[in-house]
């Protein structure tokens, strides 16, 4: 491989591997790098937070997160997850945002994968801006 087409951004790979960890290993890990750098520690905290990870924030915290972004955004984004957890979004969104999203949810898509991991991005972004 050439060296020009060769990229590194050090910071975001540590945000990437970060995201692979369990939260109880990420937790540990940061916790060590804390210790040298508590400023390097949070932002690394706040930008490895995957989608899942937002199903341990408390039900208003969740509200905030999803109340925030387009019912047809979270429709999509909740899709593939565990049902108890799309359950759990659509009680707590607003009763017409709830409406919105269950039919999106409900409906197929060409390139649905992509689609969803997409969404999830875009609710973590809304997420990052909340915080």
């Amino acid at each position: 491989m050439s060296e020009k087409n060769l990229f590194l951004n050090g910071r975001q790979q540590i945000i990437d591997m970060l995201k692979l960890l369990t939260q109880s290993e990420r937790e540990k890990l940061l916790s060590k790098i804390r210790i040298r750098s508590p400023q390097l520690a949070d932002s690394l905290s706040v930008h490895s937070v995957t989608f899942y990870d937002l199903f341990n924030l408390s039900d208003d915290q969740i509200s905030v997160v999803f109340n925030n972004t387009d019912p047809r955004i979270t429709g999509l984004a909740i899709k593939k997850i565990d049902v108890n957890l799309q359950r759990k979004v659509l009680k707590i969104l607003a009763r017409d945002k709830a409406e919105i999203a269950y039919k999106i949810l409900n409906t197929q898509f060409n390139d649905q994968d992509k689609a969803i991991a997409k969404a999830q991005n875009k609710i973590l972004v809304s997420f990052h801006r909340l915080n």
